[in-house]
């Protein structure tokens, strides 16, 4: 239901694009606005139904945080209703009286905020498939990572366009003509924030570096050619580089640590069921008799131990 929903807001977003290149459509079509409310009164029932179920312990079992999530989304989801309905009827006022559409537009911006919002619930989707959820986690303990990255990429490239900036200007104040509006000097290098924004995108591919070398070459000196050359090996093979290692082997621990979370949960639900009715003991034959299931099997292939090799295991156990 998430994923359909989601493609609902796709088509919501598509046809708010076409409505947009033709100022006499208002609103949106008739079989949008029923599907919406459908999905509305489906996600705000399951969310009843599990408050009546759990009760106040709804707010504190485990996984309460997402619990309180699916209560804000549904929340925004009601106010969006509820406005999409009045903002209906301005609309086919508005359209039958040929009046000014301000109010309306304010109703569709506030409308299109709030299903910005609702998008976010397709993140309860990643967490159920384990393979999704290890790629959000690996992807979410390389942040802090990323945050030094960032300050160490803009350090260098602070302190690289301080440099070519000056040499620019000095430039300039023998011969204004070759940094004046509309050059390449002054596009890529006519102030602090230009060159800046031109360095970064020497290093992303939002410009060929080679355009931004031939200003420096030919109005300041040929040697900030060689310098500008160093600035691009320096920061895509040495310091990209090793950017890439840190965060190949951040997501790489975390995967691990995922892992060992999975085959621990994995583990327990699997002697669990091996226990004697009303007891903490196991017994070969409860322990035989799981040996095939996809827990013990996943079990068995994560220790790299192969199953016919359990009994042995068993003989292991300490009987206390």
């Amino acid at each position: 239901i998430i994923s359909l929903n989601c493609v609902l807001m796709g088509a919501q977003a598509h046809i708010a694009a076409q409505a947009a290149r033709d100022p006499d459509q208002y609103g949106e079509p008739f079989w949008i606005r029923i599907t919406s409310s459908v999905f509305c009164i489906l996600f705000t029932g399951e969310l009843l139904m599990r408050i009546v179920v759990y009760r106040i312990n709804f707010f504190v079992v485990d996984g309460w945080r997402w619990n309180v999530f699916d209560v804000v989304v549904v929340g925004l989801q009601l106010v969006e209703e509820v406005m999409a309905f009045q903002a209906a009827g301005s609309w086919e006022q508005l359209v039958s009286q040929r009046r000014e559409r301000t109010a309306s537009l304010s109703f569709l911006r506030i409308l299109r905020i709030l299903r910005l919002v609702r998008i976010i619930r397709v993140v309860r989707v990643l967490r159920l498939v384990r393979e999704l959820r290890t790629m959000v986690h690996s992807i979410a303990s390389t942040l802090v990572s990323l945050a030094w990255t960032v300050l160490l990429l803009l350090l260098l490239i602070y302190v690289t366009g301080i440099c070519f900036t000056q040499m620019v200007a000095d430039s300039g104040q023998d011969d204004p003509t070759t940094v004046a509006e509309g050059t390449p000097a002054y596009e890529y290098y006519g102030s602090l924030d230009r060159s800046i924004v031109a360095l970064y995108q020497a290093l992303t591919g939002g410009v060929n570096w080679r355009e931004l070398m031939t200003p420096l070459v030919e109005r300041t000196n040929p040697v900030m050619g060689f310098i500008f050359c160093l600035y691009i090996a320096f920061a895509v093979l040495a310091m990209l580089n090793v950017i890439t290692g840190v965060f190949v082997g951040s997501a790489l621990s975390k995967a691990k640590e995922e892992d060992n979370i999975d085959l621990v949960h994995s583990l327990r639900e699997a002697v669990e069921s091996m226990k004697v009715e009303n007891t903490h003991m196991l017994s070969w034959e409860k322990v035989e008799s799981q040996l095939q299931s996809p827990s013990m099997q996943f079990v068995f292939q994560s220790i790299d131990l192969d199953p016919s090799e359990a009994s042995s295991l068993f003989r292991l156990l300490d009987p206390d």
